[in-house]
């Protein structure tokens, strides 16, 4: 189960969250189509705000098992 209230997400995380496959989640991090910041050991983290405001804007249901 995925708890919605980390100021945080890995790529693998929102993919769940969002229902998408995680090499289309990196993708769109990539191009820089949802944001994401590079932390000190080099990994992406999506903001809690960019996850829930990608999936309001596209109307994206969250996944059953994400809890808010």
């Amino acid at each position: 189960m995925i708890v919605l209230h980390k100021p945080w997400y890995s790529p693998k995380e929102v993919a769940i969250i969002l229902g998408y496959h995680p090499v289309h989640v990196r993708r769109l991090i990539s191009q820089e189509k949802l944001p994401a910041d590079k932390m000190e050991n080099g990994t992406r983290r999506v903001p809690h705000a960019a996850v829930m405001a990608w999936a309001k804007k596209r109307d994206r249901p969250l996944h059953p098992l994400c809890q808010l």
